[in-house]
Parts: C-alpha cells; sequence; structure tokens
C-alpha cells in the first residue's frame, strides 16, 4: 500500500512538472466510414450509451460500442486473428464491419479506447417473451425447434475455433426482421434486466 501510494505521489508530481499536455497518442481505424452515417447517440438498456448509425445498407443499423481499459492489448493482433480464422461468418452472429482504437501514453498509466462497429438490433429475445406472453400468442412447436436449431448450430460453430459464448440468456440473443436469431460477444451486453430497466422500456412482465 505505501509503495502504491509513494508511486501515486511521484507520478502526480512528474506529471505536474511535465505539463498536462505531455502525453503520446496513437489512433487507427480500419473501418470504412464513408458507409455508416451517424443518428446520434442511444441509451440502450442492452449496450448502455451507444452511437447508432444507419448503413451500411440502406435499410440497415449498426451502433458503435465503445470500451476502455488501462491494460496493454494488441486489438490489431487480435482483430486480424479473429478475421483469419472466420469466427465471425456466420448467418447466426451478429456482422462486425470494423474498430477505432485511441490510445493514449502519458507517465503513469496507458489508456485504450475501443470501439467496434457492429450490426444493431431492436429485438432480443427477452422483449419477444415478453409480448407473446402479453399477447397470449405463444410460439407453435416448429418455431421453438428452429430457435433451437439456430442455436445449436452456431454454438457448433463457434466451438470448432475454441471459442465458448457462456452467457446464452433471451437477453443475449437478438432477433432480426425476418427473425433469424443472432447472437455476439457477450462482453458487449451489460448485463442482466431489471425490473426498473422493464419499467423504462416500457415492457411489462
Amino acid at each position: 500500500m505505501l509503495r502504491s501510494l509513494v508511486g501515486s505521489e511521484m507520478c502526480i508530481r512528474d506529471r505536474n512538472r511535465m505539463g498536462a499536455n505531455d502525453s503520446k497518442q496513437e489512433n487507427f481505424s480500419n473501418l470504412d466510414e464513408s458507409q455508416f452515417k451517424s443518428l446520434g447517440f442511444l441509451d440502450d438498456l442492452r449496450f448502455g450509451r451507444v452511437e447508432l448509425f444507419l448503413g451500411p445498407g440502406d435499410e440497415e443499423y449498426s451502433i458503435m460500442i465503445s470500451k476502455t481499459v488501462a491494460a496493454e492489448y494488441n486489438f490489431k493482433d487480435k482483430w486480424n486473428d479473429i478475421l483469419m480464422k472466420k469466427v465471425y461468418e456466420h448467418e447466426n452472429i451478429a456482422k462486425v464491419y470494423g474498430y477505432r482504437l485511441f490510445k493514449e501514453q502519458n507517465l503513469c498509466a496507458e489508456i485504450h479506447n475501443f470501439s467496434l462497429m457492429v450490426e444493431y438490433f431492436k429485438r432480443d429475445l427477452n422483449g419477444e417473451i415478453k409480448i407473446r406472453k402479453a399477447e397470449k400468442n405463444p410460439w407453435k412447436e416448429h418455431e421453438l425447434w428452429n430457435i433451437v436449431f439456430q442455436l445449436l448450430g452456431v454454438l457448433k460453430h463457434l466451438a470448432s475455433f475454441n471459442v465458448f459464448h457462456e452467457d446464452i440468456r433471451p437477453n443475449t440473443i437478438f432477433v432480426t426482421e425476418d427473425d433469424t436469431i443472432r447472437i455476439m460477444d457477450n462482453k458487449l451486453v451489460t448485463g442482466d434486466y431489471t425490473a426498473l430497466q422493464d419499467a423504462l422500456s416500457g415492457v411489462r412482465s
């Protein structure tokens, strides 16, 4: 603890001596931003505060999800590794269009801001269950089997690359306009729905 406090004090003194603007910055993006038009920011209970885009198609929507970490992580190599293995090339995995990386390094820390552009879904299985329950409109047996087969297929695909989702729940299973099931990296989803979130979203149990 003492070593940590002394280190922090030295860091503050050195930063004051160097000046607040003495930092090294690096930006990188592999995203073709000409395909996307920003529609502003959106507070989505599943993802947190995200930027909503129109694109890449005229009737397609995407979101930019940003995460900040204070640790070294080679996003470029990770991204290239994912592309090489074709992990995301499956009809039941959310489309990933690219990313931005902003890295700032000063005397005390190195901060990585990683933003991922992904396909956006208005619907998820959590909401579909509640709507059907309210309308007393249960799924037919063949519709349920269709959902199960889609999930098993995509999980088998991920397992073939030694990738495991580890958090399959109704609010991490998304539904497209043509009722196709999609999943995405569970770290991009904020967490469990709560009673307060349900109330704010206008969905009643």
